[in-house]
């Protein structure tokens, strides 16, 4: 096998169109507003209900993978650190904290163990960490840019989803690879041209269009970060799919939105 051809497979995305897929993913983006609807708390809930999923998913991959995972630590602790993001920056920095010393001193299990070295401390923690800290941190990204405003939250939702649908409803699979992430990315310049056109505070004309821009990478750049937490890119994990593309995005835009305030 050549290098490119095992790039190719560890880390290139072939979306899967069987089945009821694009009706699942139409009704998490419903849940996702209905969720909204209730409060920020809400919306907190239901993020981290997903991220806990995707953890959950992501951890039995790489346990599969003969690599320690603690399962139910990565979906506790996801949940956990993104509900906490409702609560306060504070909160939610305690909870990441203490899922970071979770996953070091329990990394397989409930079994207390302390490890001999820092290289023993990054192999044994990290199928825990890989499967719960970064899918909660796009979470908390999201909730951070509700609490700053609807119009921002939508900015993300809005470039994410519209990147998903492209890269979904236009592949070709694995020969004409390309044909899906570029009408994804078609898609989010769309967006971008309207939220430049709307300037969601905190973020005037301008910025909206350099950050749509950078969303238009960040997006399907969230997709390989994906496939780097899973011990091979296509091993199944919808839930760490549904949030792909907000992995960098939503970080991206909660940190500019900080800047920008």
């Amino acid at each position: 096998m050549t290098r490119t051809a095992e790039l190719a497979d560890r880390y290139l995305v072939i979306p899967d169109v069987r089945g009821p897929r694009i009706r699942l993913g139409l009704l998490w983006t419903l849940g996702l507003f209905v969720a909204l609807a209730f409060s920020v708390t809400g919306l907190a809930v239901y993020l981290g209900m997903t991220a806990a999923v995707a953890a959950l998913q992501t951890s039995a991959r790489w346990r599969d993978a003969d690599t320690t995972a603690n399962q139910w630590l990565a979906a506790g602790g996801a949940f956990v650190i993104v509900v906490a993001s409702a609560v306060g920056n504070m909160a939610c920095g305690v909870a990441i904290l203490l899922f970071t010393l979770a996953a070091v001193l329990f990394p397989a299990g409930v079994a207390f163990r302390l490890p001999a070295s820092w290289n023993e401390i990054g192999t044994h923690a990290w199928g825990t960490l890989a499967s719960g800290l970064f899918v909660a941190i796009a979470g908390v990204a999201a909730v951070q840019l509700e609490r700053i405003d609807a119009l921002t939250f939508l900015f993300l939702v809005g470039a994410a989803s519209t990147y998903d649908a492209g890269d979904f409803l236009c592949t070709e699979g694995r020969r004409n690879r390309w044909v899906g992430p570029a009408a994804g990315m078609a898609g989010v310049l769309v967006v971008t041209i309207a939220m430049a056109t709307a300037q969601p505070p905190p973020f005037t004309s301008p910025e909206a269009l350099v950050l749509g821009v950078l969303l238009v990478v960040l997006c399907p750049a969230g997709q390989l970060l994906a496939s780097w937490l899973l011990p091979r890119g296509r091993a199944h994990a919808p839930a760490l799919r549904r949030l792909d593309s907000w992995l960098l995005a939503g970080p991206l835009l909660l940190i500019a939105a900080w800047i920008a305030q």
